[in-house]
């Protein structure tokens, strides 16, 4: 092979010695057949082009490990993948892919095979054959059936097959002993194998949106499982051994059809969430101290007609949910549960409840006692969750004001044809890989996901989500960045006061996507309220465009904008210093205010001003700043006794000879000096 020969592709020349070549979002369409001659390449990076097919030379990379294809629009692949025997990584997911050629059984070294977001019906019996595989991703595609020999690939670590229209798993499933994780949400599942109880090593099981009715009672042998999703299903009883999973932590049982739970549930004690909402029980085991160590609790949607006075000592609760049951009546032992911060009685028939529960309700940080028959004063209900609110605000938000000034910097902007669902993930999963939160929201962002992606998303949104998105980019302000991140993810996820599903609806989630940035902007406390000051790491450029935005939507006052307007009052005054004489005090104030009513707050969007109207007046109303007692203007600031004589040393007074108007204008611009100097002065000390 020839030192320094070159090939091209999409307009780049590329070393046929190179071992690693990273050709993602190149828009791509095809790649040439002389990229078979790049013999060396250890790992090729074609994700997110828009590759419907790939050249049967592709076949010649045979020391290829890692091969990267995700998000282009690929519908088959050459047989000649099978050629490539060294491949340890093949990334497919989100193509078009309908079939999976047998060939893939070739690939004996594989451990990561991601094929979700494709068209797959079924997969290849030759898939057995990748008994290295450790990763498999099969999410979002239209599987109704495994083949049998799924069983061979007993090194699977983690196997995801969410939203499918699974209707049964293979019996032998029992096989892949490695498994730690099984991903099997939103299927159409209404019966699970006796042999899942060979899979002991699991410590996730997700089942949720299925259409189970039963649960096997081996299921009680997955003793190292730590997190069972079992919500949205048809279940009307558990097994009792279900007791027997006792290194659970959160057990998900919501929406179901359950009317009582087994004893052997309180077996489960190191559970700290426990979901039970939307079914139809009426009791709880009186055993339910024994689960100590709970700090989530949510029975809310039940039949509930009272509680076991052993709920006092479930000690480590921070919230239960017992709302929209048929309670009558609370245990005097509820006031023992001293870390609850979130506890919701609302929807209920309650008439007897403890004497000490107002005092101990207004220690709580989030409570409801609304619509129940007892009556008790003063009691104030609790403010709505966010959700409640973030509708009203995106409408009567001016999505065009906003799209215009976002243009001016950004100009126009090629509109992806990913869907919005797509967008946003990869949006906030880059965000979150970039700012070194993987530990803090990668569960939290695939909740979110989670959800955007199982709903028809309209895209009339989608520009003006992806100016947002591009603006953030173009801003490239690490601070701004995650305070937009922590806004988001906090307000998806937290977006209800009840029930374990918190998080936002489809809708809520996409109209965040804007306001999460808008109402940092917004906001009392945002990030203009101090003008930008926590946002220090801004070109200067950039930073002029963010405060033109805070000019635009920030709900409070700039003191300094402020100062200005009011300054341009007493310039105007100062020509027509024998009438402002000649008015009261009060006069006097509400001369300048009218000035700034018409000059500064106007400029505000029209539900804010009533707020900045407050802000002005309490500036006006600062004594040690406006001295409206004084008779002469210029001592408005400098300040005068009680008779209105200054109490300033004064400067010399100027001479003004008959017919000298030099004389005038110097001693207007002395005041002018004068009003300018003290302003600084008392910004000086604002900011020391």
């Amino acid at each position: 092979m020839r030192g320094g020969e070159t090939i091209e592709i999409g307009g780049q020349p590329v070393d046929i010695n190179e071992t690693m070549l990273d050709l993602s979002d190149r828009n791509l369409t095809e790649l040439p057949e002389s990229l078979g001659q790049l013999t060396n390449l250890t790992r090729l990076n074609l994700n997110s082009n828009q590759l419907t097919k790939l050249s049967d030379t592709i076949g010649n990379l045979r020391n290829l490990t890692q091969l990267f294809l995700n998000s282009n629009q690929l519908t088959s692949l050459p047989e000649s993948i099978g050629n490539l025997r060294n491949l340890t990584g093949l990334y497919l997911a989100d193509n078009q892919l309908r079939e999976f050629p047998r060939e893939i059984g070739n690939l004996r070294n594989l451990t990561q095979l991601h094929l979700s977001s494709n068209q797959l019906r079924e997969l290849p019996p030759t898939i057995g054959n990748l008994t290295k595989l450790e990763h498999l991703k099969l999410n979002n595609n239209e599987l109704s059936r495994l083949p049998r020999e799924i069983e061979n690939l007993v090194n699977l670590e983690k196997l995801f097959l969410i939203n499918n229209q699974l209707t049964r798993l293979p019996d032998n499933i029992g096989k892949l002993t490695n498994l730690t994780e099984l991903h099997l949400h939103n299927n159409r599942l209404d019966i699970l194998p006796d042999k899942i109880e060979n899979l002991t090593k699991l410590t996730k099981l997700n089942l949720s949106n299925n259409q189970l009715s039963v649960l096997p009672p081996t299921i009680g042998n997955l003793r190292n499982l730590e997190i069972l999703t079992l919500s949205n299903n048809q279940l009307r009883e558990l097994p009792p051994t279900i007791g027997n999973l006792i290194n659970l932590s959160s057990l998900y049982l919501d929406s179901n059809q359950l009317r009582e739970l087994p004893s052997t549930i309180t077996n489960l004690i190191n559970l700290k969430r426990l979901d039970l909402s939307n079914n139809q029980l009426r009791l709880l085991p009186r055993s339910i101290e024994n689960l100590r160590n709970l700090t989530q609790l949510y029975l809310h949607r039940n039949q509930l007609t009272g509680l076991p006075r052993s709920i006092g000592d479930l000690i480590n609760l921070t919230e239960l949910y017992l709302n929209s049951n048929e309670l009558t009546e609370l245990p005097d032992t509820i006031t023992n549960l001293r870390n609850l911060t979130d506890l919701y009685l609302d929807s209920n028939n309650l008439r007897v409840v403890p004497r000490n529960i107002l005092t101990f309700v207004r220690n709580i940080r989030y409570s409801n006692l609304d619509n129940n028959p007892f009556n008790m004063r003063g009691f104030r209900p609790i403010r709505p969750g966010v959700a409640y609110e973030i509708h009203n605000m995106f409408d009567n938000f001016n999505k065009e004001k906003y799209k215009k000034k976002l243009l001016e910097v950004l100009g126009e902007i090629e509109v992806s044809n990913d869907s919005l669902s797509v967008l946003i993930c990869d949006y906030m999963n880059d965000l979150i890989d970039k700012l070194g939160k993987e530990r803090e929201y990668r569960d939290d962002i695939n909740r979110i996901c989670e959800k955007i992606n199982l709903a028809r998303v309209g895209d009339e949104k989608k520009e003006i989500i992806l100016l947002t998105f591009r603006l953030i980019d173009w801003l490239d302000s690490k601070k701004l960045k995650e305070l937009y991140l922590d806004n988001f993810i906090l307000t998806s996820i937290n977006a209800y006061k009840y029930g374990r599903d918190t998080t936002s609806c489809v809708k809520g989630i996409i109209e965040r996507c804007i306001l999460s940035l808008t109402e940092l902007l917004k906001n009392e406390n945002g990030i203009c309220s101090n003008r930008l000051e926590d946002i220090d790491d801004l070109e200067y450029e950039k930073r002029d465009f963010l405060l033109s935005l805070c000019d635009m939507y920030y709900g409070g006052f700039n003191k300094e904008n402020l100062e200005k307007v009011i300054f341009e009052w007493y310039n105007e005054m100062s020509e027509r210093e024998e009438e402002y004489r000649n008015l009261t005090k009060e006069k006097r104030e509400d001369s300048c205010l009218k000035y700034v009513e018409e000059n500064y707050i106007s400029k505000f969007e029209e539900d804010k001003r009533e707020t900045i109207r407050g802000k002005v007046l309490e500036h006006l109303n600062n004594e040690k700043v406006y001295r409206w007692y004084c008779d002469d203007l210029e001592n408005l600031f400098l300040g005068c006794d009680n008779n209105g004589e200054a109490n300033v040393e004064r400067e010399p007074e100027v001479i003004i000879k008959e017919g000298d108007e030099g004389g005038n204008r110097r001693k207007t611009i002395r005041r002018r000096r004068g009003l300018q100097k003290n302003s600084k002065k008392r910004r000086n000390r604002v900011i020391r």
